[in-house]
């Protein structure tokens, strides 16, 4: 063998070697990539929104739907885009409702503003029971153009003429977080919750005060006089078959901060709290908006139909959207 047959080989064996060793030294020193701080579930993704905090948001219809925050976002395309209306209240928070695309209230200090215009313009309306200020507006829930419900400092009023003058639903309901819960059936029956229980109204008169395990109650829905859900801020999710008289502790969900929901029958639908949203499909219950590491502060939600709805990021400028795969 010639010295430079031998040489080469030489070669082919060192560059070989050195391979290996890098190969392996490359396989020791790498680590598997960071998990991401969010994940989504298919059909889940993400808009950015121009708003600096979000604190709710609500569709009058299909296509139509506002953002509440600084400043007052809407869109007409059913979310795809979102720009401010073309007037603002002076100061909007912490919640909205919208009867249809057009008509509209939001809360203030002391205030509601109205809307019949689709946000071109606003009333601003002090709230007023028997001559005093009620106090801050934390929910607000409308059946139709005339009558409404909102949750005070002062207790739950409600008006005949679509805002303007208010008179006592009933009072008492006072505490931290008052008025986290609202949901009326009708003009005889409702429900209103906060950190002192859940108030219920049973043909027009208050029926009394439930209070669940010493749980804070942040949202209640019903879907009928008897059937109803009510969520902790703990994550409990609880359930009553008798108006509100009892209630079951139904599952514990994996929510800080459990904040909203929104079912489309006893047995469907969705939960938000500051680290993610939670499916629920009869006992199943499947995360499908993942927040670790305080990547995201998950609030309000709002669903238009079973296949479509939108969560607010109150941090971060932006929505989680939901369309379902097809």
């Amino acid at each position: 063998m010639t010295i430079h047959k031998v040489f080469v080989l030489c070669s082919i064996l060192f560059t070989s070697v050195c391979l290996i060793s890098c190969s392996k030294k490359s396989g020791k020193e790498t680590t598997p990539a960071p998990e991401p701080d969010i994940v989504l579930s298919q059909g889940w993704d993400t808009i950015s929104v121009s708003p600096t905090y979000i604190y709710d948001l609500h569709f009058g219809d299909p296509m139509v739907g506002y953002l509440l925050g600084g400043p007052i976002q809407k869109t007409t395309d059913g979310g795809k885009t979102w720009k401010p209306t073309k007037s603002q209240p002076e100061f909007s928070g912490p919640n909205c409702f919208f009867l249809n695309a057009n008509t509209g209230w939001v809360s203030s200090r002391n205030f509601i503003y109205k809307t019949t215009d689709g946000g071109d313009s606003w009333e601003k309306i002090l709230l007023l029971i028997e001559g005093a200020v009620a106090g801050a507006p934390t929910r607000i829930q409308f059946l139709d153009e005339h009558i409404g419900y909102c949750i005070t400092e002062s207790g739950l009023i409600k008006t005949n003429d679509g805002g303007y003058t208010w008179s006592w639903a009933f009072k008492n309901v006072t505490g931290p977080r008052v008025g986290t819960g609202l949901y009326i059936l009708d003009p005889l029956t409702g429900w209103a919750a906060g950190n002192g229980g859940i108030n219920r109204v049973v043909d027009g008169v208050d029926a009394g005060k439930t209070t669940i395990d010493d749980v804070a109650v942040h949202a209640i829905q019903f879907f009928n006089a008897n059937s109803g859900l009510a969520l902790g801020f703990s994550g409990k999710l609880f359930k009553t078959d008798d108006g509100g008289k009892t209630w079951n502790l139904s599952m514990t969900l994996d929510l800080k901060n459990a904040i909203d929901l929104h079912f489309f029958d006893k047995e469907n639908g969705y939960v938000s709290g500051s680290n993610g949203v939670v499916k629920i499909s009869g006992e199943q219950a499947e995360k499908v908006v993942q927040v670790k590491n305080d990547a995201a502060h998950i609030g309000e939600l709002h669903f238009i139909s079973n296949k479509k709805g939108f969560v607010g990021d109150m941090r971060y400028r932006r929505l989680f959207r939901y369309n379902a795969p097809n």
